[in-house]
């Protein structure tokens, strides 16, 4: 008997493997204590006596933290902090002043990978490890030169592995688009050479080959 998906299911069947696994790596990539130790020393309020905050240091409130990687230029390069705070709404104890007791943390990163406006080096740091336009060495050789991070062979591998899916998933977004730019203009253009020419003026697939058009022309045909 064929089991029923509930929402969440198909959701789930229907996502892109390379997002999963890109979704992941980044994750991981993040969870590496000397990297997580910068972020949490730029926006996290703890009490320590050492240099490593993850393993010794004691947080003085619960923080969710997003990084937001193709952020609009007007909030770009900035660190910002939502609070919430505690209400007594039954039992109001009078003498225990409120506090904040979650912080939101997001650190928005230009999409542009602009960091000219900006001297924090965890935003430097964070902008270069998710610059797209760099590959798996050039990122680790930066955290190591530049950032001085300590980097394990196994975070390389992870870093390197974030390129991979990232560059996937890119060039999967880049063919759906030319397979839809194709299926629109042969709506109204039988012909292939005309309809090639139409799809070589979009400054986006400007250099595409005749073939990979020529392709999807042809796929189109048997739909």
């Amino acid at each position: 008997m064929e089991q029923q998906l509930n929402g969440l299911g198909k959701t789930i069947m229907a996502a892109d493997p390379a997002r999963i696994r890109l979704d992941q790596t980044v994750k991981n990539v993040l969870a590496y204590k000397p990297l997580l130790a910068r972020i949490f020393k730029e926006v996290v309020e703890f009490t320590t006596n050492t240099d490593d905050p993850v393993k010794y240091g004691n947080i003085k409130k619960v923080y969710s933290i997003w990084i937001c990687t193709e952020t609009a230029q007007k909030r770009a390069n900035s660190i910002e902090k939502y609070a919430v705070k505690r209400e007594f709404l039954v039992g109001s104890n009078t003498d225990e002043p409120r506090y904040d007791i979650m912080n939101a943390i997001v650190i928005n990163i230009s999409g542009k990978h602009d960091v000219e406006n900006t001297d924090n080096e965890l935003i430097r740091l964070l902008t270069d490890l998710f610059d797209e336009r760099m590959n798996g060495a050039e990122k680790v050789a930066k955290l190591k030169e530049k950032y001085g991070l300590r980097v394990t062979r196994e975070v390389e591998r992870e870093v390197s592995e974030m390129c991979t899916y990232a560059s996937a998933i890119e060039k999967k977004g880049i063919e759906n688009g030319l397979k839809a730019l194709v299926r629109s203009l042969k709506e109204f253009i039988s012909e292939f050479d005309p309809l090639y020419q139409a799809v070589i003026r979009n400054e986006e697939y400007a250099n595409v080959s005749r073939d990979k058009v020529r392709e999807y022309f042809d796929e189109l045909d048997g739909e």
